[in-house]
């Protein structure tokens, strides 16, 4: 299946939950210095 690059109402990739933690874990430590990586196969697809 072919996923459209470009934004969608729908979360084809079931990311929602990762991106819930991320923003609760911006709020939680707003006055803390915090790194957040994101590391993922950018635009690799296999066929």
């Amino acid at each position: 299946m072919l996923i459209p690059d470009h934004e969608t109402a729908v979360d084809f990739l079931n990311y929602e939950a990762i991106s819930r933690t991320v923003v609760e874990l911006l709020k939680d430590n707003r006055k803390r210095a915090l790194t957040v990586g994101i590391h993922g196969d950018w635009g690799n697809q296999v066929f």
